[in-house]
């Protein structure tokens, strides 16, 4: 729409403000009548919180949901869609606007958002009686590929060796991002930003202003992260979110509820590796899914995969049996 939008960092008034809010509602209108019956979630905006007021994004969320819903009075309206969880911001808009007008609470967290964050931003949602959903996340993967604009890299010595392991490093990411929207995030839904393989070839080297995300190749095959997002929704899928498990301050694990049994994960960090003994009750799979065998496992930044058939309480009680060692 061609009408002047805030420009909030120079707190100068916005210039045509009532003719863009006119023009707003009836674009959601005309938007929301043309896919009633296709579309029935709608998430208001993207990431106001970098270009409009707490109480300019009120005033565009007030709107649409009144458009909306006169357009289709079974439209279910997705608010805030923060960058990162800025709680001033959604705690104003939340003052200008009935929370029963909307019907989820959405943020961005990514790969490099950490658990307090997740969890920050958990309690909002859980305020509100309002499910929770992380509407935009990813990570850049290096491709299995081989492209001619890396043909000077390939003669370092060093190549394969940085390769590996900048795919070690954002497929693990990949990993924690999810495990923690599901977990201490308390997400619903989680949208990877993205999942397309048509720009993602040897002749098109994946890139979004030298940032893509894709997590297929070219041919419609998975890149690493890719599998590991496959594993760890396969680990959860139908399962219930327990709590976390104070099991050593320097890992982190998390227990789901699933078949009146449990499964979960947990990890340490990579610069102190932990030699965690194995419970009898329990077993475990490494990141690809991978069978864990032997009498203890090493732990480290990569996340592991458990699974008992005892309930999570029960579990949790034979977990904190386990010795836990310094990996030498």
């Amino acid at each position: 729409m061609a009408f002047v939008q805030p420009r909030k960092a120079t707190g100068e008034p916005w210039v045509g403000k009532q003719r863009y809010l006119q023009a707003w509602g009836s674009f959601i209108h005309a938007l929301v009548d043309r896919y009633k019956g296709t579309v029935k979630h709608w998430e208001i905006e993207n990431e106001p919180n970098a270009d409009y007021t707490p109480e300019e994004y009120a005033e565009l969320l007030q709107i649409a949901c009144d458009h909306a819903r006169r357009a289709d009075p079974q439209a279910k309206i997705i608010a805030f869609s923060g960058g990162g969880f800025q709680p001033d911001f959604y705690e104003r808009v939340l003052k200008r606007i009935d929370p029963t007008q909307i019907d989820a609470c959405s943020v961005h967290l990514y790969v490099g958002n950490s658990a307090p964050e997740f969890a920050a931003f958990a309690q909002l949602p859980k305020r509100l009686g309002k499910p929770a959903w992380n509407t935009e996340t990813g990570t850049t993967c290096p491709t299995f590929f081989t492209t001619l604009p890396e043909y000077e890299e390939l003669r370092r010595a060093d190549h394969w060796q940085k390769l590996q392991s900048k795919i070690r490093i954002q497929t693990i990411g990949t990993a924690h991002n999810y495990l923690l929207s599901l977990s201490v995030g308390g997400m619903e839904k989680y949208f990877h930003y993205f999942g397309r393989f048509v720009n993602s070839g040897p002749s098109q080297p994946t890139s979004r202003f030298g940032s893509g995300k894709e997590i297929t190749e070219f041919d419609g095959g998975l890149r690493a992260n890719g599998v590991a997002l496959c594993i760890a929704s396969h680990v959860l899928d139908g399962a219930a979110y327990h709590g976390p498990l104070a099991l050593d301050e320097r890992l982190q694990v998390h227990l789901f509820r699933k078949d009146g049994g449990t499964v979960g994960f947990l990890w340490g960090r990579s610069e102190q590796p932990l030699l965690l003994g194995q419970a009898g009750s329990v077993s475990f799979r490494d990141i690809m899914g991978n069978p864990i065998a032997g009498a203890s496992l090493k732990v480290t930044d990569s996340p592991i995969y458990l699974r008992s058939d005892d309930p999570p309480d029960l579990c949790a009680a034979t977990l904190a049996l386990s010795t836990l060692a310094p990996a030498r």
